[in-house]
């Protein structure tokens, strides 16, 4: 019960629902170094049955929940932005809440967010705290700064002669989601990468064969008991709280993201960036 008001500001998405103080507190009484640290670099394999032998060792980056705002400034995003680069990555997911409320910060995000490099191209997906201000004075800005913005649509990525197709969902919390059109233009037989900001959706892409999906959404809970998932807040959300999982042939990998809601605290659920490798099954 100490953790309620942490639990319903991070769950609600809540802008200054709580404060510094609270958030010290919060960490005090679960007696840790709650401070938001170095993102740490999480490196995944999915294996996929049939994918083109073009496309094994693809790798992809992804970078969730940076949260622009008071406590998460352009410069720290460039930081997040130039660790992945330097990886020298095949693609770029970038998957929704890329600001915290309000339009003072999306200029600057999408500035950082520019800077992002990959064989293939960067894409992104909305969040749900990216409709706290003007939805589209975000994609204009994202769009305008290199960035394709996929909402309910796809592309169809080429990689010596193989294929690859890269879709994404809009807002759930707004209900712009459309799970058919985003699959809409999918050629049969294609690997499909799904970005979709609420790991929800995961059983409607698993229905209809997307090998892989990239959440993000939940902080992995942001306050939890270290190393014991099934303690996260995240499970009060959604029952997809952090990490890897599989249902049949099809992969979720929820990313734990960058940035907080309501207390600039993180605890047991540290800040990440992943790399998510295609292999051949």
């Amino acid at each position: 019960m100490l953790m309620l008001p942490a639990v319903l500001a991070i769950h609600a998405g809540a802008p200054g629902a709580l404060t510094w103080g609270m958030a010290g507190a919060v960490a005090l009484l679960m007696g840790g170094d709650a401070v938001l640290g170095r993102a740490r670099l999480r490196r995944r394999t999915v294996r996929i049955p049939g994918l083109p032998k073009e496309l094994d060792g693809y790798r992809i980056g992804q970078l969730s929940d940076v949260h622009c705002g008071p406590h998460v400034p352009e410069e720290k995003v460039a930081g997040w932005v130039s660790r992945l680069n330097a990886l020298d990555l095949d693609l770029v997911a970038v998957t929704g809440d890329l600001i915290t409320h309000g339009d003072s910060h999306v200029d600057a995000v999408a500035r950082a967010l520019g800077g992002l490099r990959a064989k293939d191209g960067v894409y992104a997906c909305m969040g749900n705290h990216d409709y706290f201000t003007d939805g589209e004075h975000v994609v204009r800005a994202l769009e305008r700064n290199g960035l394709t913005v996929l909402r309910n649509r796809g592309v169809t990525v080429e990689r010596g002669g193989a294929r690859l197709y890269v879709a994404g969902v809009d807002d759930t919390w707004t209900s712009r989601h459309d799970m058919a059109r985003a699959l809409a233009a999918r050629p049969d037989g294609v690997p499909t990468v799904l970005l979709a900001h609420d790991p929800d959706l995961f059983p409607q892409a698993q229905a209809r064969g997307v090998e892989l999906t990239l959440s993000g959404h939940t902080h992995g809970g942001q306050l939890s008991v270290p190393w014991v998932r099934r303690l996260s807040l995240a499970r009060l959300m959604t029952r997809w709280t952090a990490g890897m999982y599989r249902l049949g042939r099809s992969w979720l990998y929820v990313n734990r993201g960058v940035g907080t809601t309501g207390p600039p605290v993180r605890l047991g659920a540290p800040p990440e960036l992943a790399v998510i490798t295609l292999r051949r099954e």
